[in-house]
């Protein structure tokens, strides 16, 4: 990060999903987190009253077909411990979570909240001003350096907007409204 520069260099940090890795319980503070969960109060004790790792897995390699282990005297922190895994698989699988969209640079501020996969390659376009998504940069650029406390205050983004336009344009069907980004936000 040190060899750019954040006018004009827009960081992308993602991932392209999750995995079925959980955390468990309710183990006391300060608890080891590669250790046995201690739960903190009896409703929260397993009804087989055998102990859990703080981690475990949905599926993966380390299904006991005969039933849960009694951990109480297994080291869990060690390199070769494989935690509990619910579901008998070779390996653990993908999963299904939202994932964190991590920006700073040019139109960094685009990229808040939930946002769908597709939308931070219309980001990364509109950013480098590659492509039509449906506003100009140049328009977009200027509303970001001029009115970016009056889009910050708005519930949708310019590009939130251009890419909404872009769905209901001719690429997609006909458009149904003007696409006139001054509809969104009051410019003066």
């Amino acid at each position: 990060m040190t060899m750019t520069s954040e006018e004009d260099t827009l960081l992308i940090v993602t991932a392209d999903h999750s995995h079925v890795f959980t955390i468990a319980g309710y183990p006391n503070r300060g608890n080891d987190i590669l250790g046995l969960a201690m739960p903190s109060a009896p409703e929260n004790t397993p009804i087989d009253k055998l102990p859990y790792t703080t981690l475990g897995y949905a599926n993966g390699p380390s299904y006991s077909f005969a039933g849960r282990k009694n951990l109480t005297k297994v080291n869990t922190t060690t390199v070769d411990f494989k935690q509990e895994s619910g579901i008998p698989m070779q390996y653990e699988t993908h999963g299904g979570e939202d994932v964190a969209v991590y920006s700073r640079g040019p139109m960094s501020h685009l990229l808040t909240g939930a946002k769908e996969q597709n939308y931070i390659a219309f980001v990364m376009a509109h950013s480098a001003c590659v492509g039509d998504i449906g506003i100009s940069c140049s328009e977009g650029r200027q509303h970001y350096k001029t009115k970016y406390a009056k889009l910050f205050n708005t519930h949708i983004s310019v590009t939130d907007y251009a890419f909404m336009c872009r769905k209901g344009s001719s690429v997609y069907g006909n458009r149904s409204q003007s696409c006139d980004i001054s509809s969104v936000v009051s410019i003066s």
